[in-house]
């Protein structure tokens, strides 16, 4: 085979994966863009679509009608037909969307406002789960570091500092929302960037790298410590047939907890499922030597009565 071979190019299309799946939060900078958008954005959607127009021209054409400054205009392509306009001000926003389209080109824009869903589909995170965390180096306990720690679809909702034990304060506790909580690993190899290096006598510090990149690896244990379960609702038919009576209707008294609560019982600097050897005293092993015969221990030949 040559060197060449796509089969062995690292990053070559076939050995891509297809699609996955991530999750974010709704932070404070997702919220503050998201306002600024509905005030200063609108959604520009091509009435012909077989019409080819570039941002260019957008850009151009719209600037002449409204006869502002370029600074004050930015154009960027959210899919084929549709176009983002951001302008620099409310005003200049409701100006726009007072004219109610945009002659581009040989075709025209029909203009809406902004909203976060443009281009979305509904989905939702039917899990929310409490992980205990040990292992992640002190100068690392960052957020947006710990959040790269989940495979499943999961985001990071809050940080959890009411510790109820000892080993939970050794801990970093968080609290997640994720889609499958048989995708959190067990434990996880954390690789952190060493610092790019730097030689005596160089004129300035480097801001890229020339070599591959040197890592440092810290083993990260998962604890699962509990599992907020809504996806399966209250009123479901086969969670009622479960607690019928005798005559076969549901119990009237009996009340569903929902969402269903699951608990999970681990151990500190222990992966979860893995087998805990308890250490037996040695007075333990002595006693049990001295009690194998039948008799529980009144020697050969001796009797149990008097």
């Amino acid at each position: 085979m040559e060197r060449g071979d796509p089969k062995f190019i690292p990053g070559a299309v076939h050995r891509r994966p297809e699609h996955v799946m991530v999750c974010v939060p709704r932070s404070a900078t997702v919220r503050e863009d998201e306002r600024m958008l509905s005030l200063t954005a609108l959604v520009g959607v091509q009435v012909d679509g077989r019409a080819n127009l570039s941002i260019d021209v957008v850009r151009r054409d719209a600037l002449r009608q409204l006869r502002i400054p370029e600074h004050e205009l930015g154009v960027k392509r959210l899919t084929t037909t549709t176009f983002l306009l951001h302008f620099s001000t409310p005003k200049r926003q409701t100006a726009m969307l007072l004219l109610g389209g945009l002659a581009a080109g040989r075709t025209a824009l029909r203009l809406m406002p902004w909203t976060c869903q443009v281009s979305a589909s509904a989905a939702k995170l039917m899990y929310r789960a409490r992980v205990c965390i040990e292992g992640i180096p002190e100068h690392a306990q960052q957020l947006d570091t710990v959040a790269r720690l989940f495979n499943a679809p999961t985001f990071i909702e809050e940080l959890d500092t009411k510790h109820e034990s000892e080993q939970e304060r050794a801990c970093m506790c968080l609290w997640v929302w994720t889609a499958n909580p048989d995708g959190l690993a067990k434990s996880v190899s954390l690789q952190i960037a060493e610092p790019l290096s730097w030689q005596m006598g160089d004129s300035d510090l480097p801001t890229t790298r020339c070599a591959p990149a040197e890592m440092l690896e810290y083993q990260v244990i998962i604890h699962l410590d509990r599992v907020m379960d809504h996806s399966r609702l209250p009123s479901s038919p086969s969670n009622a047939s479960m607690h019928s009576g005798i005559s076969g209707f549901p119990d009237d008294l009996y009340e569903e907890e929902w969402p269903v609560k699951h608990r999970f019982v681990w151990h500190y600097g222990v992966p979860n499922d893995q087998i805990i050897r308890r250490r037996i005293p040695v007075q333990e092993r002595i006693r049990g030597r001295r009690d194998r015969s039948p008799t529980g221990g009144l020697g050969v030949g001796g009797s149990g009565s008097m």
